[in-house]
């Protein structure tokens, strides 16, 4: 999502989705700023970097673990085109093989 116009929209769409159930919620003062309703932590997430402010560690994990439950969750969608899953917290994403899908033709292209 990476230089898309949209991913901010996109990736605060994912935040609401995933995070609600688990009691966070945006400020309606601050757009971005997410606090929980009864824990002390407040975080903000920036173009693809988050900003996190916390009191306790126990206060931390239960974020963390409601965002690692969004992201091995997170339904996928079918592409028309064979792309490699990434591995998450990976330095290195390793490819399968070349792509053996056919050139277009002519006809089928735009």
């Amino acid at each position: 999502m990476y230089g898309l116009p949209q991913a901010g929209k996109i990736a605060n769409d994912q935040l609401v989705k995933f995070l609600r159930p688990h009691g966070y919620e945006e400020c309606n003062i601050t757009p971005g700023l997410w606090k929980h309703a009864t824990r002390d932590i407040t975080f903000c997430l920036v173009v693809d970097d988050f900003g996190i402010k916390y009191t306790d560690e126990d206060v931390l994990n239960h974020l963390l673990t409601a965002m690692i439950r969004a992201s091995t969750t997170r339904q996928t969608r079918k592409c028309p085109t064979q792309h490699d899953v990434p591995q998450y917290s990976a330095k290195i994403q390793y490819t399968d093989d070349d792509d053996t899908t056919p050139a277009l033709d002519a006809k089928d292209k735009k």
